[in-house]
């Protein structure tokens, strides 16, 4: 199973880039910025999309081996319908100047044009 999910809980930054995006948060129930998981939450609350975030310098090796964790618990329908995205940016976890950059990257995964 996979252990120390971070979440973002219905409150903070996170959560707010995330509505702002289009997205639903998953642990909006819980009133935490941040909030460990375990596998079996994630399981229970089936998400349709998952999104990481990650800095720069994170290499597409990481990205890689970070996606087949995920491939643990296929019955995730995030992970079933390949729904995960890993977003790479130093600006995604900064409530800065680039947060429109940030929304706009979240809401481009989430809702791609066809």
């Amino acid at each position: 199973m996979i252990c120390n999910i971070y979440a973002s809980g219905g409150v903070g930054f996170l959560h707010d880039l995330l509505v702002v995006a289009g997205g639903t948060d998953a642990f909006d129930d819980v009133k935490k910025q941040s909030v460990v998981i375990s596998s079996e939450q994630v399981l229970a609350r089936a998400p349709a999309a998952i999104i990481e975030l990650y800095d720069q310098k994170t290499t597409d090796e990481k990205l890689a081996a970070e996606r087949s964790v995920w491939k643990q618990l296929p019955s995730v329908p995030a992970v079933r319908n390949n729904q995960l995205f890993l977003l790479r940016g130093d600006f995604l976890t900064v409530p800065g100047p680039r947060i429109v950059q940030a929304a706009r990257m979240m809401a481009d995964a989430l809702h791609p044009v066809k």
